[in-house]
């Protein structure tokens, strides 16, 4: 392996340990900085021997379960606000003929009292 090999796996190394620390921090705006310097790098290593590139491969297979578990966290968060701004608006019930209502928070109202 060349002294350029090793010094651009040092980069890309460093590079996925920053990127695994903006997927854990949540700041991913920063990851669209990350992804074209990533790729530039990954590119300059074409042609390098498989076996060199094993601990750099684990290092990107973790950071992508990383970013699946962030996403599937963003999604269940979507899922839940969508539910609440749903029961908010009410929801569908059965009376006791079992008849299917549709059942809306009344407007509350405010009494004063001296």
């Amino acid at each position: 392996m060349s002294a350029n090999e090793t010094t651009t796996l040092a980069e890309l190394k460093t590079l996925l340990a920053q990127e695994r620390d903006v997927i854990r921090t949540a700041d991913f705006a920063r990851l669209g900085s990350l992804v074209q310097r990533k790729q530039d790098l990954i590119d300059a290593l074409a042609g390098t021997p498989t076996a060199a590139l094993g601990n750099i491969r684990a290092e990107a297979e973790q950071n992508q379960r990383l970013l699946e578990a962030a996403l599937r966290g963003v999604r269940n968060a979507q899922i839940r606000l969508q539910q609440i701004r749903e029961g908010a608006r009410g929801f569908t019930g059965y009376d006791r003929h079992g008849q299917a209502q549709h059942i809306t928070r009344a407007e509350g109202t405010v009494e004063m009292r001296a």
